[in-house]
């Protein structure tokens, strides 16, 4: 009878032990378990008339589009001065947390052709003075509009080469597949996305310019969040968290000149970033196209 007792009092504490082993150790060590199960969910971070748009929104079935070229309307001599400002914005997360600032850039026209502007870029915060140029396709626009959309939007200059195509009728969805690379993704059977939403929400005057107003919709895979519990090397449950964010960008665009007037990032209806077109001087009246 004791040996008995002994032989359930050593399952006990063996069983007791490989649980409290299983609760301590990371999952990734349960790596080689012999039986695995995955639970996968959907987190989405974002205000709920966005979570809207993204479930209602017809994406396109392709990435190519056409659309008429306008070129920008600026003269070389010509200064444009921006202010930058970068709200002081610490996640609950703690994934980022900035100071509060303001900085302002200057953009001057050193020369315009064809299909090129040449230009140089100075911040009052630095010393140094920047020299570039953008070089413009000469024919109008049919073709890969995902660079414009996927993670390069945020315009830091006085004019962005998308600005160029934006109309009154341009409204663009756009989904790209994500790579299921990491281990807690190997078992997920459905197909996951980043998402990309462009809107042009027709016109508003901007200190007495006519501006299109772009909206930038963002949908993108922020973080994967994972528990286990099991048996250690035997049998291991997996609940994993794809956790998706949205953001949204505004750009009003002059409509004439096809150069920024003004542009907005939003997280939860937050303004963490500003960008204003201030003041602009015309030195020289030439060169102009």
């Amino acid at each position: 009878m004791k040996k008995i007792t002994y032989l359930f009092i050593g399952i006990f504490v063996l069983l007791l032990v490989m649980v409290l082993v299983s609760l301590t150790v990371p999952p990734s060590e349960y790596s080689h378990a012999k039986f695995e199960k995955y639970k996968y969910d959907y987190q989405i971070e974002g205000p709920e008339d966005v979570k809207d748009l993204f479930d209602n929104f017809k994406f396109n079935n392709t990435d190519k589009i056409s659309t008429s070229k306008f070129f920008p309307v600026v003269n070389k001599g010509e200064f444009y001065n921006y202010l930058y400002y970068y709200s002081k914005i610490c996640s609950a997360s703690g994934r980022y947390c900035s100071d509060e600032k303001e900085e302002n850039k200057t953009f001057h026209i050193i020369n315009v052709t064809e299909n090129n502007i040449k230009y140089s870029v100075s911040s009052a915060s630095s010393d140094t003075e920047e020299t570039k140029e953008i070089v413009f396709p000469k024919s109008d626009f049919e073709g890969d509009i995902s660079d414009y959309v996927e993670g390069h939007t945020e315009c830091q200059k006085f004019i962005c080469e998308w600005f160029l195509y934006v109309n009154e009728n341009l409204s663009y969805g756009l989904k790209i597949k994500i790579n299921k690379t990491d281990d807690e993704l190997k078992n997920l059977k459905d197909e996951i996305f980043d998402e990309y939403i462009l809107i042009v929400n027709g016109t508003e005057n901007v200190n007495g310019r006519e501006c299109f107003k772009v909206e930038i919709y963002k949908k993108e895979l922020d973080g994967i969040h994972t528990i286990g519990s099991g048996i250690p090397f035997l049998f291991f449950n997996y609940s994993v968290t794809l956790e998706f964010k949205i953001s949204k960008e505004i750009f009003w665009v002059d409509a004439e000149k096809r150069m920024l007037v003004k542009m907005q990032r939003l997280e939860n209806n937050t303004i963490i970033k500003e960008v204003n077109l201030i003041n602009t001087i015309n030195t020289i009246n030439t060169n102009k196209f």
